[in-house]
């Protein structure tokens, strides 16, 4: 194929328009089905910003230490919105991921990142085939695949399923020159909202993520191809490590009852117990608020020196349970930074927050009951 076929190219990244299907006939695949596919992508909710619709992007769990999952997706998706992100793994479960700090988490040069969640949970890891250099990574005509959670048009935070399609594509001609990565170009339509979703070869081994797009226009017609990056990129790198300390806070779900557990050395002490259903009329089970909180929860406490004061609030019409930057107490007046927890209207509010504090900063055998 010659060079010329993507001069002049105009890069945009996939998270931040909408692009047209692509032309290329798909290429039969096999070896991988949409529930593997389903079990390993992430659909990865941003916060919401002010004035702007609901949007995200796409990854794919790679890593699992211990209770600790790791995925990996791109660093355009999360860099310059810091908050609290939503991963929902295997379609339905939702996870609460504090970012504080976007850039920290990003590789640097090469366009990843890597958002870690705690979990009892067990899911599956994506399987990667890692290769020394794109050239024994992949040839020009090689079938692969592809998948992610386009984002929603319509300006509500509903984001519509996974796309996958096993037919798949194939792989056009290595871009080797490219400084963030981007060095596997391909022929699989990729949508607003599928940066950092998996790209996998015929036998079902993750060989990249995808993020870019690729609009090439000779003066007759205009064509869109795809840009991922290698898997070797995130094989090569160490993301920074997680700071700990020797309590780990997560989800206990195997009493009768929900309860998010702080664990220190073998004892494990229960905090909260997740009993009311107030909450589920709007998708917030008790199984969810403990998934969710417990992960805010142990971010906190691994971002310790980032956030320093637990407030109680208003927040959206509700009385909640906050964390906000010591640094910017007075100038936040109250405003919630980080939400932690929302607390039910005929709760007072604030028993709720001594208990809470109580319960954060001494001994106690005390357990909130929400």
């Amino acid at each position: 194929m010659k060079r010329s076929f993507f001069i002049p190219p105009i890069i945009v990244k996939v998270g931040l328009i909408s692009l047209l299907l692509g032309t290329i006939a798909p290429t039969a695949i096999a070896q991988i089905s949409r529930p593997q596919v389903q079990a390993v992508t992430v659909r990865i909710d941003r916060p919401r910003e002010p004035g702007k619709a609901a949007a995200g992007g796409s990854g794919v769990l790679v890593k699992q230490e211990g209770d600790r999952y790791s995925v990996l997706t791109n660093c355009h998706v999360i860099k310059g919105i810091p908050g609290t992100y939503t991963l929902w793994i295997n379609g339905n479960d939702r996870y609460a991921v504090s970012v504080p700090d976007p850039g920290r988490l990003c590789q640097g040069r090469v366009d990843l990142a890597v958002l870690t969640f705690t979990s009892t949970q067990d899911y599956s890891i994506a399987s990667l085939r890692s290769e020394p250099n794109i050239d024994v990574l992949v040839n020009e005509g090689t079938p692969i695949t592809a998948a992610g959670f386009p984002n929603s048009y319509d300006g509500i935070r509903t984001r519509p399923d996974l796309i996958f399609d096993p037919r798949g594509g194939s792989i056009l001609q290595p871009n080797k020159t490219d400084p963030e990565g981007y060095e596997l170009v391909h022929s699989i339509t990729t949508l607003d909202g599928m940066s950092g979703g998996p790209v996998f070869d015929v036998a079902g081994k993750l060989i990249a993520i995808n993020g870019r797009t690729l609009r090439s226009n000779t003066g007759r017609a205009e064509s869109y191809y795809y840009a991922a990056i290698p898997i070797h990129y995130y094989t090569n790198w160490s993301p920074p490590p997680v700071a700990t300390d020797n309590a780990e806070i997560f989800c206990d779900m195997s009493g009768a009852e929900p309860m998010t557990v702080r664990e220190l050395g073998r004892d494990k002490f229960a905090i909260i117990i997740w009993r009311s259903e107030f909450w589920s009329r709007i998708g917030f089970t008790p199984e969810i608020r403990c998934h969710m909180v417990s992960n805010v929860l142990n971010n906190l406490r691994e971002e310790r020196g980032k956030f320093k004061v637990v407030i109680g609030t208003t927040t959206n019409g509700e009385n909640a349970i906050c964390a906000i930057d010591a640094t910017r107490q007075v100038a936040l007046r109250g405003v919630c930074e980080t939400l932690i927890f929302t607390v039910e209207p005929t709760e007072n509010i604030v028993r709720v927050y001594q208990e809470f504090i109580e319960i954060l900063t001494t001994t106690t055998t005390i357990r909130l009951i929400l």
